[in-house]
């Protein structure tokens, strides 16, 4: 009984927890405009957590059959793009809108505020927008977990609170 215990214990200290709040409002000129494959662009410089935060949202939206596209494959790691070839890529993908995500400088890795911005390609124009706080409930003992933890935390909520605002058609998911 004791080493269930203190098993129980280690897993609890390994996983940590995130709570994130996402606060949006969606432009009244476009209430009736929903879109089924986003393009996900996380605009930071470290690769490494861009892909994982693109792979984690695209993951999201594929669990409620929205097929969505990775921004880089959009936007190409390799080069340096003028707004001009942004819009242009963006305009000759099959993605039918863009979801922007945007670090904010103050944030930490215990406390992250993220801008959110989704563009119709249909419109041109921001049809949601929001902001997405996250902060960790219980750190992790193991380093590089935080993150990880973080990013999973903001990408399910994100997901969630833009289906339940019908700015993308797609399946609730209970108990994930």
């Amino acid at each position: 009984m004791s080493k269930l215990i203190a098993s129980l214990i280690v897993v609890i200290l390994l996983v940590g927890c995130a709570s994130t709040k996402v606060t949006g409002f969606r432009d009244r000129a476009y209430q009736s405009v929903s879109y089924v494959r986003p393009a996900i662009d996380v605009r930071i410089d470290d690769l490494e957590h861009k892909v994982a935060i693109e792979d984690l949202f695209v993951n999201e939206f594929s669990a409620r059959g929205i097929n969505a596209i990775r921004g880089t494959s959009l936007y190409s790691p390799t080069r340096k793009y003028t707004a001009e070839e942004m819009a242009e890529a963006f305009v000759e993908s099959s993605a039918d809108s863009i979801i922007v995500i945007v670090l904010k400088k103050d944030s930490t890795e215990e406390k992250q505020v993220w801008l959110i911005n989704v563009v119709g390609k249909d419109v041109g124009k921001v049809v949601w927008t929001g902001e997405s706080k996250t902060k960790l409930v219980e750190g992790n003992i193991l380093d590089g977990m935080n993150l990880g933890t973080m990013f999973k935390s903001i990408s399910k909520n994100v997901v969630t609170r833009l289906i339940e605002d019908k700015v993308f058609k797609g399946t609730s998911v209970k108990n994930r």
